[in-house]
């Protein structure tokens, strides 16, 4: 739908996500087992390591992780941090995409 434009993936609470979610919402692999048999023997070594970019979805892709609790604990409101993202798509003429987490096993809501 948007040929061309840099797409800004933000993720709330990343840490309360899978351990992938970052490079995959970066189209970098998230995982060492070649989703199709064959896809990435044009690599080094045969074969795709985890941060490896997919080609033709990483070089148009950033990602934004807004971290969960501040280091002493608390929960990080992102809200404000989301709209100042948001923002910056404007003023970039990039794509946001919005990958938010309303809840969560440690007590985030």
């Amino acid at each position: 739908m948007n040929p061309g434009k840099m797409i800004h993936n933000i993720i709330t609470c990343d840490e309360e996500v899978g351990s992938g979610t970052v490079d995959a919402a970066g189209g970098r692999f998230f995982s060492p087992i070649d989703p199709i048999p064959g896809y990435t023997s044009h690599m080094k070594m045969g074969g795709a390591s985890m941060g490896d970019p997919v080609l033709g979805l990483a070089e148009t892709a950033r990602t934004f992780a807004i971290p969960a609790r501040e280091a002493s604990g608390d929960v990080v409101k992102s809200n404000p941090k989301v709209e100042e993202l948001l923002e910056q798509c404007v003023k970039d003429g990039a794509v946001p995409i919005l990958h938010s987490v309303f809840g969560s096993k440690t007590g985030i809501t």
